[in-house]
């Protein structure tokens, strides 16, 4: 797997910034810089994908991850559009897959379906930085607190996505 594109949320610019597989370094000192980085199977995923492109222990970077936190707690994984939809009543509007839009040259496509994952993961974590341990709120079950307690704006974080092609 590679990168195609990647996009990060900065919490202290309050932008959005979008890397290419020829800016991974570019893309590598970013996340450096974050005192959090936050994501959605990140360590699973989106790390062992970037192994690919540093000689750095990805492990070492502070990073909450949505997923492995929801797991731990529930016992089972929950997909990032089921959690958003009965969180925030909110889906990723893109429809198509990722790697076609990347054999037909649909960059632009490809990063907004990126930059609305990012979104979601950045308003999830949000959410339960806001609302405490209940990240699943109409599901009425406790789903994902933050790491610690924290007012929104208080810590730079990075909310991070891409999308990978097979090599």
């Amino acid at each position: 797997m590679r990168i195609s594109v990647a996009v990060v949320f900065d919490s202290l610019e309050n932008r959005f910034f979008s890397y290419t597989e020829d800016q991974a370094d570019a893309l590598l000192k970013h996340l450096e810089k974050a005192d959090l980085v936050v994501g959605f199977n990140i360590k699973r995923f989106d790390y062992s994908v970037l192994r690919a492109y540093t000689g750095k222990d990805l492990k070492t970077l502070a990073t909450f991850d949505i997923l492995e936190d929801l797991f731990r707690r529930l016992g089972f994984r929950l997909g990032l559009d089921h959690l958003a939809a009965e969180t925030l009543d909110k889906k990723n509007p893109a429809t198509g897959s990722a790697l076609e839009w990347f054999k037909k040259g649909e960059m632009e496509k490809l990063t907004d379906y990126c930059r609305h994952d990012v979104e979601i993961t950045r308003d999830l974590f949000e959410y339960g930085l806001k609302n405490g341990t209940d990240l699943q709120g109409q599901a009425g079950r406790p789903a994902c607190p933050p790491p610690r307690r924290l007012e929104p704006g208080q810590v730079d974080f990075q909310v991070v996505a891409h999308s990978t092609l097979g090599t």
